[in-house]
């Protein structure tokens, strides 16, 4: 799944982990992650060797969390920008068109967008709400 968030960057920092090594085997451990228990343990793992981490390598782990979340409902592509989370759905994706339709009322600005996107209208100016906003809408097409 494709994802695309303008914010800050969500990486590992070199400051927190200077080893330009180490950090390309995290994010590589990460993007072919295919559980939350195994993104919690690169998490541990990172705590483990670096200590607490700073606000970009959380966000890091959310994404992956999200992707892992969003590959199970049929999307292949989250595009999250100031204005604006569009989820990007394949053809025929395992859930429920009733799904659909209960979150777009919940969320009022959310609409159906052509064939396969759903886009929800909400100003998320900084990389947290952007993460929340998702899940959100995510948590509402699980039921």
């Amino acid at each position: 799944m494709l994802m695309n968030c303008t914010a800050k960057l969500i990486l590992i920092h070199q400051r927190y982990c200077s080893s330009v090594h180490e950090r390309l085997i995290y994010y590589k451990r990460l993007a072919t992650s295919s559980s939350n228990e195994q993104i919690e343990q690169i998490y541990q793992d990172i705590i483990d060797s670096y200590g607490l981490p700073p606000e970009p390598v959380k966000y890091l782990i959310a994404m992956h969390e999200i992707r892992l979340l969003g590959t199970s409902l049929g999307i292949q592509k989250i595009d999250a920008n100031n204005a604006s989370i569009n989820l990007v759905f394949i053809d025929k994706p395992p859930i429920e068109p009733l799904k659909i339709v209960l979150m777009m009322q919940e969320l009022r600005t959310c609409k159906y967008d052509g064939k396969n996107k759903l886009i929800w209208q909400i100003k998320s100016e900084n990389t947290e709400n952007k993460i929340k906003a998702i899940r959100k809408m995510l948590l509402l097409l699980t039921g």
